[in-house]
């Protein structure tokens, strides 16, 4: 649209106009033109403008319209795509590992052509169309749906009998289990019974050994009762040689019968005493003697025993053992004797072959030499006593007897006094 400027309509008329002198008047109209022809301009802008802007306004709904028939335009498209690719996946024969390919039509042709043609093989007939071929493949369908039926009824019938045979097999089973558990409550019964009757076996067997043992062990024993007696014989051969050596080298040992001293004073209470033996007659702590009375015809009848418990150089405190007649008490006179203490001399043993552990060398060496007698390490003609022990356990039954040994026939030869362990026993009571 066109719109002439008023300017160019007015300037024609300016110039046509006769030139008129000038009044005031004019002079004020003409001192107004130029306002009047600014506000004309200011309108013909304002007016052009708006135009433009109406102009803009339509242009830009027309591009919207055609952004929005764009859009709708591409959407189609897109469900027509959407389509296209789910009836290709529908219907296949394209590539499975590419999501925006689509289906071969002449492959697709290309199959129905080629199961037409089995069908018609089938049928008979050279030119089948689809819809017969579909409905010859949903006949095949329903036939093999029948077949399918029939097949799942005789399964179902063969897996009763095979659940029915099952339930026979574990009755059989139980059954079975049932036999072999009283089988074998029977065997550990017999077997019960055959152990019962082994142990009885066996114990019969023990008993037969033992009393073999027994046996063994009583023949033993006359063995050694019997070397016994030839070392006895073989001693009582020696005695007199033996007799006068032994003379010639130590003196005799004192009589057990001798008394070894007396009682000097009792307690008032009767527990405590003094002996007349001291230190310088050899005397030590834990020596015991057997507490005697004179008698008119001079016997010696037992009171009780003491056990010296502090000693002197010529008395030694004594503490009262025990008492024969609690009525009767200990009294100053009473003698004392112990058949291993001699005054002013020593007792000498000699420990030979094994010892129990209830009487072990140790304990017997000691106990010895706590009553004041000494234990030599070799036999010697000086050897008052020589104590007789086991022969050895390491050596079994193939051990050599005592009996035979060097220490033993030369203390038969010497005449030394020979102990036994159950006279060892009495012996250490003292």
């Amino acid at each position: 649209m066109n719109h002439p400027a008023p300017q160019a309509q007015l300037l024609p008329s300016l110039r046509a106009a006769p030139r008129r002198p000038a009044s005031r008047s004019q002079a004020g109209a003409a001192l107004a033109i130029p306002f009047v022809v600014v506000v004309i301009l200011m309108l013909a802008a304002f007016g052009m403008w708006w135009v433009a802007n109406q102009d803009i306004a339509r242009f830009q709904q027309m591009s919207e319209d055609a952004t929005e028939r764009a859009a709708k335009l591409d959407g189609d498209y897109s469900a027509v795509i959407e389509q296209y690719q789910e009836l290709s996946n529908l219907v296949g024969y394209r590539d499975a590992g590419n999501a925006t390919s689509k289906s071969s039509a002449g492959a697709l042709q290309a199959s129905i052509d080629s199961v037409k043609g089995q069908l018609g093989a089938v049928l008979g007939q050279e030119d089948v169309t689809l819809e017969a071929a579909l409905d010859a493949l949903q006949s095949a369908y329903q036939s093999s749906q029948t077949a399918l039926a029939k097949a799942r009824s005789d399964y179902d019938s063969a897996n009763q009998a095979r659940q029915a045979a099952e339930s026979v097999a574990n009755s059989i089973e139980s059954n079975y289990k049932s036999q072999l558990s009283d089988f074998n409550q029977q065997l550990r019964d017999e077997q019960a019974r055959a152990d019962s009757q082994g142990r009885s076996d066996q114990q019969r067997v023990d008993d037969l050994l033992a009393s073999e043992q027994t046996k063994d062990s009583q023949l033993r024993s006359l063995q050694r009762d019997l070397e016994d007696l030839r070392a006895a014989a073989k001693r009582q051969q020696s005695t007199a040689d033996a007799t006068i050596r032994s003379l010639a080298q130590r003196q005799q040992a004192v009589q057990p019968e001798a008394p070894d001293g007396a009682l000097l004073s009792v307690s008032a209470d009767g527990s405590m005493a003094y002996l007349d033996i001291g230190g310088r007659d050899g005397l030590r702590r834990g020596t015991r003697f057997e507490v005697l009375r004179q008698g008119k015809g001079g016997e010696l009848t037992p009171m009780g025993s003491v056990e010296v418990r502090e000693v002197e150089s010529d008395m030694a405190l004594v503490g009262v053992l025990h008492e024969v007649d609690p009525f009767d008490p200990l009294l100053p006179g009473d003698v004392v004797r112990n058949p291993h203490f001699n005054r002013g001399e020593s007792t000498r043993f000699f420990l030979l072959g094994d010892f129990p552990l209830t009487l072990s060398r140790e304990f017997v060496s000691q106990r010895l030499e706590d009553l004041g007698a000494s234990v030599d390490d070799t036999l010697s003609v000086d050897t008052d006593v020589l104590v007789l022990g086991h022969e050895s356990l390491a050596d079994g039954e193939f051990a050599k007897a005592l009996t035979e040994s060097e220490d033993f026939i030369l203390a038969d030869k010497l005449g030394t006094r020979i102990l036994r362990l159950d006279e060892l026993s009495e012996f250490l009571r003292y």
